[in-house]
Order: structure tokens, then C-alpha cells, then sequence
């Protein structure tokens, strides 16, 4: 049997820090990180056994925690944080949208505590391929995602899944505001907002310029677009102003020292950090360029420590500690895993190392394996067939299966186990499905290359038990 990867790091989303944390979610693989597709139980001789994930819409999700000085991340076999799927179960898998997940790009994440518990929550706005532009949105108090505030009915104006473009909250009123990249309407200029707290959207007039790979945000009633792909001029200097309470443009205010694309913003102390990126070259830099919204000002605090771009980067607005990493560094075509950090208050910055991310491979049904669960499925002691026999990799295989069967004329069944334990094996819960009756999980332990016997009865219709009569009739 094949293992999943160790490692999926990922690129193109964007770091933000809250609840003294720092989250690191979705984003893109590299093409040809993930194994071939191919029928797992008659493999070709010499080919890896496991399917074909996209590259370009990642459910990976790490979560650092600065007091323990540890991440944990979304795994294969659900241990960690719930990964980011597209249907907002947490349950990333192949058969979810091609791989699940999403791609926004460097500032569409938002922090926003919605409903007043003193826990900021995540809303990550669209991302590639999210069609009806809803929101992902977790909750760290429950490590639960979900998929709010879709707009199907925009979506016949092109607003479908803006990605590379600029998402970020008005803490005054709760709205965000969605401006330029893909998808997002038929060009890169259109604008729209959404009440974060009632799911009400509104289409706004189009914006001065169209922008992709772009960064920006919310900063004392005013959005900023800084940077990226502008009218097709790739690593822009220009920083555009749109006032939220007037509802108008003011247009270019500011320039950037050093032109950007694909780099990430976090904001501190009412300024935006444009934090490395891709210059006009098509190198990563290790700028990090302040913008001060009031003074209209931009300079630069100093240097990564080494040159990033599509990575994340986040700001402790309580320390002023910046936490930058994953993506691209030094112009690699390789994903990393590194992690720095450094006080953005004292110049000369110094970097330190971070523990690396794990950066697991979140996907539950990477392989069907050697491992075999067969059985039979009786209804009041007699065998019946074409009853559905689920398996999952916690609890509620029969209503919410990832893998499914169907009994044969001798209600008899067959799984396929997938390796979720290291070294192979697999723990995972199984339960037949049969309308009107109750479904109970077990719990099964397959050990390497093994087969475990599990038998089901349905006797028992839902809420009472009864006697048969006329069985087969």
C-alpha cells in the first residue's frame, strides 16, 4: 500500500494572525504534487497507487500557536484542524469539488469577530473554483468550517469566485468589500460588498483600475488596492484609494518603492506591510514597504530573511511580532514549509527560524488500500442485497459515507480500506444504510494487509423495535 504524502505545502493564500494565532489555509499546490489517477485496486506495474487531486484549489489548513510554539495542521486521517472543503464539512476528499478547497490569493482572508464572543473568526471570501462566491467561514471556538452567503443570483453578472483580488472588513459596520481579480465580474475592476453579519450583497460601481496578484484592505473607513497586475502592467507601484462613507474614488494617492506582484499585506497600527513579492523582473524580493494611509506616505522597514513571494505573512498588532513564510523563496518552484519571525518594531530586523509546517496532505481518501472489510447484512435474519454499506473516518458511516458499497444478491459486501495509520492499517467506522431502519456504526481496526468480518442485522426500525412479518413478501 501507498501512504499519502508527508508534506503538501501550499502558495497563493494569505496568512492572518487572531486569537494569538497564526491561520495559513487553502491556496495551490504544485502541478504534479499529487499522485496519478488510476483504478486504486488494479494498478498499472510500477505506478503509485492513489488519485489525482487539482493543484489549484488546496483544503490544506495549519494553525501556529505562538504560546506553545507549535502548529498543527488538517491530515489525512482528520487529526489536527478541519480542513477546508468545499462543502463546509471539514471532510476534504476527491469527489468534493475535484479535490476541495480553495485558492484566493494574498488578501482575501479577513479576521472579523461577527458575533461579539471575543473569538475573531475567518472568513475567507471565494477563491478558485468557489462559483457562487459564498464565503468560507471557521469558527476556532468548534474547528468548524462552513460555506455562508452565496450569491447565485449576482453570479449571471460574472460575480463568481473572485480570486487574486482584494476581500477585507469595515470593523465599523461589519461589511466587507470585494474588489478587481478574477472571476469577479466580466473585468478585473468590479466591486461588490457583503453585510458579514446578515449576508446582504451589493454591487458597486466599477473601480478606476483592474488588478490581479493585487493586495489591500480596510484601514479607518477607506479601502486600499496597493500593487499587483494594474491595467495589465504586471508588478504595479500604484496605491488607490476608495472612501467607504462617500462612496467615491479619490484615486492613485500613493506609490509603492518597489513595484509588486503575488506578495501579501498585513496591517498594523492603521498601516498596510506590503511584504515581498514579485518584482518586475519576475524575482522574489525580501522588501517589506510600509504604507502609512494618512500621510500617504511609503517606506521600508526592512528585509525578509530571504526573498518570498505568494507566501503568507502576519502581524501580532499586541507584540508587533511578524510571522512570514510558506510559498515561494528565493524564486523556488518549490513550495516550502519554512516559517520566520522578527519584531517589526526594531530595526534592524532579526529573523528567527520557526518550527516548519507540517503542512500534511489533508485529502481522507488518498488510496484504497490492501486492508478488507466484508461481511454480511441481514433484514430480520435473512440476507438482502442492494442495501448501501458506507465507511467513513469518524462516526455516522451510514448517513454521511466517504466510501460506499452495495450488498450482492447474498448480502455480502466488500470494502477496500484506505492506510490512514502509519505504516499501514486502518481505523474507520462502517454502517449500512437502509431506509427506515436504524443504522449503527462500527468501529473497525484492520491491521496491514488484513481482513476483518463485520456482520450487520437490521432488525430495529427507527425509534422502535418490532417483530417480522411476512419477511420477503
Amino acid at each position: 500500500g501507498v501512504l499519502p504524502p508527508e508534506k503538501h505545502p501550499r502558495r497563493l493564500s494569505q496568512a492572518v494572525f487572531a486569537n494569538g494565532k497564526v491561520y495559513w489555509v487553502g491556496g495551490r499546490a504544485l502541478p504534479g504534487a499529487s499522485p496519478i489517477d488510476m483504478d486504486p485496486l488494479h494498478p498499472e506495474p510500477g505506478l503509485e497507487i492513489g488519485k489525482q487531486y487539482f493543484e489549484n484549489r488546496q483544503g490544506g489548513f495549519s494553525i501556529y500557536d505562538v504560546a506553545t510554539d507549535t502548529w498543527s495542521a488538517a491530515k489525512y486521517d482528520q487529526t489536527g484542524p478541519q480542513g477546508l472543503s468545499w462543502r463546509g464539512s471539514g471532510i476534504c476528499s476527491e469527489d468534493n469539488c475535484g479535490g476541495s478547497g480553495s485558492y484566493p490569493g494574498g488578501s482575501q482572508t479577513i479576521v472579523y469577530d461577527y458575533d461579539d464572543d471575543g473569538t475573531k473568526e475567518i472568513f475567507i471570501h471565494g477563491g478558485y473554483p468557489t462559483w457562487d462566491a459564498a464565503f468560507y467561514f471557521y469558527d476556532p471556538d468548534i474547528d468548524t468550517w462552513d460555506r455562508i452567503y452565496p450569491i447565485w443570483d449576482l453570479a449571471l453578472d460574472g460575480l463568481m469566485c473572485q480570486y487574486l483580488g482584494v476581500a477585507d472588513v469595515d470593523e465599523r459596520t461589519g461589511i466587507a468589500y470585494c474588489y478587481g481579480g478574477n472571476y469577479w465580474g466580466a473585468t478585473k475592476n468590479t466591486f461588490a460588498c457583503c453585510n458579514l453579519r446578515t449576508g446582504e450583497w451589493t454591487v458597486l460601481p466599477k473601480g478606476p483600475v483592474e488588478v490581479l496578484f493585487t493586495v489591500g484592505g480596510v484601514v479607518n473607513g477607506k479601502l486600499y488596492v496597493i500593487g499587483g497586475t494594474q491595467d495589465n502592467v504586471a508588478a504595479s507601484t500604484g496605491i488607490w484609494e476608495y472612501d467607504i462613507d462617500t462612496e467615491t474614488w479619490t484615486g492613485k494617492v500613493a506609490d509603492l518603492l518597489v513595484g509588486v506582484s503575488r506578495a501579501t499585506v498585513a496591517k498594523y497600527n492603521g498601516k498596510f506591510y506590503v511584504v515581498g513579492g514579485k518584482n518586475a523582473d519576475n524575482l522574489d524580493v525580501t522588501d517589506i514597504q510600509v504604507f502609512d494611509p494618512v500621510t500617504k506616505v511609503v517606506t521600508k522597514v526592512g528585509d525578509l530573511p530571504v526573498a518570498m513571494s505568494e507566501h503568507g505573512a502576519a502581524i501580532d498588532t499586541n507584540t508587533g511580532i511578524m510571522y512570514a513564510g510558506g510559498g515561494s523563496h528565493d524564486n523556488s518552484y518549490e513550495n516550502t514549509t519554512q516559517w520566520f519571525k522578527a519584531d517589526i518594531d526594531v530595526t534592524p530586523l532579526t529573523w528567527t527560524a520557526m518550527p516548519e509546517d507540517p503542512a500534511y496532505f489533508p485529502y481522507v481518501d488518498w488510496v484504497t488500500g490492501d486492508e478488507t472489510i466484508t461481511g454480511t447484512v441481514t433484514l430480520f435474519g435473512q440476507p438482502v442485497p442492494n442495501v448501501r454499506v458506507g465507511m467513513t473516518l469518524k462516526p455516522n458511516a451510514g448517513a454521511d459515507p466517504l466510501w460506499t458499497v452495495y450488498t450482492d444478491e447474498n448480502g455480502e459486501y466488500t470494502l477496500k480500506s484506505p492506510y490512514n495509520k502509519p505504516g499501514g492499517g486502518s481505523h474507520v467506522y462502517v454502517a449500512p444504510w437502509l431506509d427506515g431502519f436504524k443504522s449503527v456504526d462500527q468501529e473497525v481496526n484492520v491491521p496491514a494487509g488484513g481482513t476483518v468480518t463485520v456482520d450487520f442485522a437490521l432488525d430495529t426500525l427507527i425509534n422502535k423495535d418490532i417483530a417480522p412479518t411476512n419477511v420477503g413478501c
